[in-house]
C-alpha cells in the first residue's frame, strides 16, 4: 500500500476519471477505493484512542465532489470497521486532520 497526502490523492482520482471518461456518479464500473485515514486528535474530546479501522473511511473515485460536471459535491464514506456508515466526508475532509491516503 503506498501512502499517499490528500493532495496525491485527488490527483490520482482525477486522472482515473479524465482517463476513464467518468462523468456521473457511480457510473464508473472499476473505481478506485480509496481510504482516508484520520490522526485520532480529529477527535479532541475522545475518551480513548480510535482503532485504525474506525478513523479510516473508504469512497468511490466517482463521488460527485470528483466530478466537476455534477451539481454537488458529496462524498459518502464509511469506516472500515463500519462503525460509521454512509457519512458526509465533504462536511469533515478538511477540517479532521489526515493521517495519510492510499487506494486499496
Amino acid at each position: 500500500m503506498e501512502q499517499l497526502t490528500l493532495k496525491q490523492l485527488l490527483d490520482k482520482i482525477d486522472e482515473h476519471n479524465k482517463d476513464h471518461s467518468i462523468r456521473s456518479q457511480y457510473s464508473d464500473e472499476h473505481p478506485l477505493n480509496c481510504v482516508i485515514v484520520f490522526k485520532n486528535e480529529s477527535w479532541p474530546d475522545r475518551k480513548e484512542d480510535y482503532s485504525l479501522e474506525s478513523r479510516s473511511y473508504e469512497f468511490r473515485s466517482d463521488e460527485k465532489y470528483f466530478l466537476p460536471e455534477m451539481g454537488g459535491n458529496s462524498i459518502f464514506a464509511t469506516s472500515l470497521d463500519n462503525s460509521d456508515r454512509n457519512v458526509r466526508l465533504d462536511h469533515y475532509i478538511h477540517q479532521w486532520k489526515i493521517d495519510y491516503c492510499y487506494v486499496r
